[in-house]
């Protein structure tokens, strides 16, 4: 890759010195309607009377409410979440149709009704009736009233640091939000777009509202596109989010576009990973003459039924879960006689088909239900862009947009790798030599002495095998002599010792502690506790047939997928807690179940086991080698310095979801990981740890932790803060890694307007500490392409995938990552594409270049950004040192790690703490407040439709 490559980042910025565009954009108009506070105050009041708590304690249920106007109120920009709380303003942003800018959205009339339908359902069984009465009758007198604001989407402020501030508050409230209004001018613009030229399908756009609490505006493509093969069809559309973001220290706002497909479910469903569904419906709103109809989506959500509707027979399509509407939403829906509008769930899941066509056909009224990577059966269209496809749109949207607003500028490429020296990654070589090789042989034996530096000398490692098959347990065995050359012919049980490791393999069928959990049909209300109740027993019973584990000992499980355990429990959770209670390490091996693998299960189980391998020993703490980056010693000049020996920091909060916790608790846990460059050792410290604890000791400690920690910010930031203080005096050169989307609300020293270039107050005293503070999550970081300025003034494609560290000369503490492509994207063509109609044989230009081609079903890959802002002391002394912190934070997302034989997302020690998560698996919740933990949860689950979108 040359080094004169630079990023684009699909990232616009408003051409506000352009006197034009400043006059027209100063007066943007949009619908406001506030949420009433005395009704607020009065539903906290009475909640506070009847519960006993105090008043502060005290939050009303709001979530069905966001719900409902999610999908009966049209043309909304935004919605926010946790209305219910005081002081929270304003609850609704709507957009101004400029064919009707005088009506607001919804009339009042209707708004009341729906508040009063909120009310009558969720708090008749919590409240007598002469209190909801009273409550009812002050609704009837609410001031519900939209009201037309204007703003102008050139002016923003600047916070101490630098950064832009696109917002005004008004009487402590946030009312002319920048970060809400000026996507929907985009989004406004774009829905009147029509992509597409001669060589490619055409798209039309409508908008979507996201999720409540998410910024940003969504357009979808539709009509859907239909693809077939066979006797298959499938549908997908191209979705295009808008949102407003900053950047640390950057003076200007910039809008991201991200560009994703989203995939309909095309076939009956059989199964789904996911709680809920979300559906996309397209229908006339009854309170709506037909004039003032509008055509954009309303959003509702199907939920797994506690029951299955029927079983069938036949082998080929197994059992078929019932599916219902969110019984909450419903209820208020017939408090308003709509709910018989609601198309009927099983007919969705079933025949999802028939009302796709009901778009192409132009039939009312129409929906989709949003496809998920894990439902069942798989999709048969590729997820993502190509490089010419998104280059394609991006060019398209960027004229559609000017002259108001200009792609940002681009960024530089820096190419470290002139420089530095990276370590030699034993278990993924970039050598392959042919087995039984003595370079072969020798890998072995890195590997071996890897895992003895983890482990401790005079250690022997165990690794046991529960299989199901004789086809895995000997994947595994041989995915053992492949890793770390463990001679096949071995007996059973016999400790293999080499001068590296003494190694002991022991397999013995995985039995009835590998049998679903057996959950009966329960109540929505007890089920989680019920699901506990199960993975309790079953982990004791397996604790109870397990000896203590003397030496390190691992456990590679054969174990199907979710999708075999379907309602009737997973019991992966119950066999890591069973196992870790007697002081193993699990790691699961899942047998290839997909039609499409084919003649290539085989290959496919042994690169399987071959990755269990990997991950168990990566478990076991085990670095490839020493984190130690060095510069090339034929270097004259190198523009910055590495310290020897460079201590590294990595702050994680585990904060895990009842939606995503296999044991349906939320858990909340800061953990500290620390290595060295100069040593194999990974050490972590964790709320409860009485010191610091290697890193297979830590998991362990992790499972043993049966009761959740609750939410609490200031407690995780003294937390780490404790840690820092006590290790940093003893240490030399140290770089803390901190990952702003998981640390910023505990540290809120992290957000973009509170981030400075120096070390915050709190840690000044300690000059050898520099910060990285990182972001990966999309939208906060943008997409992008390359080019290469040189081959475009030669004429030929300057446009390819790259990888570096990127910088805006502007800048100079902000840098960008962008890794290679991992080895199962190799055979990506940037010329495969969703939208061109080309066919693949009339691609080949006579001067040997490739034009677009049509490949629906081809994957495509894209490296993602990820944004790296550095923090030090002591600029004047060490000028070099941010570019030295840079380097090496990217660096150490290179093939590093143990398990991957790609670049990770998070730098290694980041890494390390994040894959932590796994071992946390809570039995007992924490003592939280009842009305804040039910709402959390309810709030929680209506957003787990929001992650449709694949890239």
């Amino acid at each position: 890759m040359s080094n004169d490559t630079i990023l684009q980042p699909i990232a616009f910025c408003l051409a506000s010195d352009n006197a034009a565009v400043r006059e027209r954009l100063a007066a943007h108009p949009f619908w406001v309607l506030e949420f009433p506070e005395d009704l607020k105050r009065r539903l906290r009041e009475t909640q506070s009377r009847i519960s006993g708590r105090a008043l502060e304690e005290s939050t009303p249920p709001h979530v069905v409410l966001n719900q409902a106007a999610r999908l009966l109120i049209p043309d909304l920009i935004s919605i926010t979440s946790r209305i219910t709380d005081s002081g929270v303003q304003p609850w609704l942003y709507g957009f101004v149709d400029q064919e009707r800018p005088e009506e607001p959205p919804i009339e009042s009339v209707l708004l009341r009704a729906m508040l009063n339908a909120w009310l009558r359902t969720v708090f008749r069984p919590l409240f007598p009736s002469p209190a909801l009465m009273d409550l009812l009758q002050q609704v009837q007198t609410l001031p519900l009233v939209w009201r037309r604001e204007e703003i102008d989407l050139c002016y923003w402020s600047q916070a101490p640091n630098g950064t832009a501030r696109p917002y005004r508050e008004i009487d402590q409230h946030c009312i002319q939000n920048g970060f809400v209004l000026m996507p929907d001018l985009v989004a406004a613009r774009l829905a009147a777009l029509e992509l597409g030229n001669a060589q490619t399908r055409y798209f039309r756009f409508k908008r979507a509202p996201l999720a409540p609490g998410r910024r940003g505006c969504e357009l979808v493509s539709w009509p859907p596109q239909r693809e077939s093969q066979g006797t298959r069809t499938w549908y997908w559309s191209i979705v295009i989010t808008v949102t407003l973001q900053t950047v640390p220290f950057q003076s200007y706002p910039q809008l991201h576009l991200n560009l994703s497909v989203r995939r309909w479910v095309s076939q009956p469903l059989r199964y789904t990973p996911a709680e809920t569904i979300s559906a996309y419906l397209l229908d006339s709103l009854p309170w709506l003459a037909a004039d003032q109809q509008r055509q954009c989506f309303q959003v509702a959500s199907l939920v797994r039924c506690s029951r299955k509707v029927r079983e069938r027979a036949s082998e080929e399509t197994g059992p078929v879960l019932g599916y219902c509407w969110n019984d909450e939403l419903v209820e208020l829906l017939n408090e308003l006689h709509w709910a018989e509008r609601l198309p009927d769930p099983q007919q969705l899941t079933q025949e999802p088909s028939a009302w796709l066509e009901r778009a192409l056909t132009g039939r009312s009224p129409q929906a989709a239900l949003a496809f998920r990577t894990g439902m069942r059966p798989d999709h048969g269209e590729g997820v993502g862009f190509s490089l010419s496809d998104r280059r394609f749109m991006v060019e398209q949207i960027a004229e559609l947009l000017a002259p108001d607003f200009v792609l940002r500028s681009p960024l530089e490429r820096y190419g470290t790798r002139r420089f530095i020296v990276h370590p030699p990654n034993p278990f993924f070589p970039q050598e392959k030599p042919d087995r039984g090789q003595p370079a072969q042989t020798r890998a072995c034996a890195e590997r071996r002495r890897a895992v003895a530096e983890a482990l401790g000398e005079r250690q022997t490692l165990t690794i046991i095998v529960r299989y199901q098959t004789a086809t895995a347990l000997q994947a595994v065995r041989l995915a053992l002599c492949e890793v770390l050359g463990y001679p096949l012919e071995s007996s059973e049980g016999t400790i293999w010792t080499t001068p590296e490791l003494r190694l002991a393999v022991r397999s013995e069928p995985l039995g009835e502690m590998g049998r679903a959990l057996g959950i009966k049909e329960r109540s929505r209300g007890w089920a989680a506790e019920h699901w506990r109740l199960k993975i309790q027993e079953r982990a004791e019973a397996i604790a109870q047939t397990l000896p203590e584990a003397a030496d390190p000992c691992g456990v590679i499980i054969e174990l199907p997928d979710a999708d075999f355990f379907r309602q009737d429990g997973d019991p992966k959770a119950a066999l890591r807690l069973g196992f870790a209670r007697k002081g193993y390490l699990t790691q699961f091996l899942t047998p290839p179940t997909s039609d499409r693998e084919g003649e290539a299960s085989q290959d496919s189980l042994q690169e399987r086991a071959r990755s269990a391998v990997r991950d168990l020993l990566r478990q076991c703490g085990v670095l490839g080698a020493p984190p130690r980056l060095l510069l090339k010693a034929r270097v004259q000049k190198p523009p910055f310095q590495i310290p020897e020996p460079l201590h590294y920091l990595a702050a994680w909060l585990i904060h895990r979801n009842r939606r995503g916790s296999e044991t349906h608790l939320p858990q909340y846990l800061p953990i500290v990981v620390y290595l060295r460059s100069d040593s194999h050792l990974v050490l972590v410290r964790a709320p409860g740890f009485e010191d610091w604890l290697p890193y297979r000791e830590a998991a362990l400690q992790l499972a043993r932790m049966e009761q959740a920690r609750q939410r609490d910010h200031e407690a995780v930031r003294q937390f780490l803060l404790k840690t820092l203080h006590t290790l940093l005096p003893t240490r030399g050169e140290t770089i803390l890694f901190c990952d702003a989307c998981n640390l910023r609300q505990s540290w809120p020293w992290l957000g973009n307007e509170r981030i400075t270039s120096s070390l915050p107050p709190e840690l000044e005293r300690f000059p050898q500490l520099r910060i990285v503070r990182i972001r990966t999550v999309s939208p906060e970081v943008p997409e992008w392409y390359a080019f290469d300025p040189k081959r475009q003034a030669r004429g030929k494609d300057p446009y390819a995938l790259s990888q570096g560290l990127f910088r805006d000369a502007t800048n100079p503490t902000v840098f960008y990552s962008v890794q290679e492509k991992p080895p199962s994207a190799k055979n990506q063509v940037k010329s495969s594409s969703k939208l061109s109609h080309r066919p693949r044989k009339l691609a080949q230009t006579s001067e040997g270049e490739r034009l677009p081609f049509d490949d629906p079903q081809g994957m495509a890959w894209n490296p993602r950004i990820v944004e790296l802002t550095i923090a030090r002391q002591s600029h004047e002394q060490r000028p070099d040192d941010v570019l030295m912190c840079a380097a090496v934070a990217h660096e150490l997302r290179a093939r590093i790690a143990v398990q991957f034989g790609a670049p990770t997302i998070l730098p290694l020690p980041l890494h390390l703490a994040h894959r932590l998560e796994e071992y946390t698996l809570p039995l007992r919740p924490a003592e939280l407040r009842p009305w804040q933990g039910a709402e959390e949860a309810a709030e929680e689950s209506s957003e787990a439709g929001d992650d449709e979108n694949e890239d």
